[in-house]
């Protein structure tokens, strides 16, 4: 069998914190609506270049 070295309660924590981190930026990339949801038309011609 395995020697239990006494560092084996730390792994848990470890990977504990990794899955927390992975759900935080899941749900800041995922579920939060963009603050500026207006569109901007850039359009490049002969002319010149216009915004809207």
């Amino acid at each position: 069998m395995a020697e239990n070295s006494g560092k084996s309660g730390f792994m848990p924590f470890v990977v504990g914190g990794l899955v927390v981190a992975v759900a935080v930026m899941a749900y800041f990339l995922f579920v939060q609506e963009p603050a500026d949801s207006e569109s901007l038309d850039i359009s490049i011609s002969e002319e010149g270049v216009t915004v809207d």
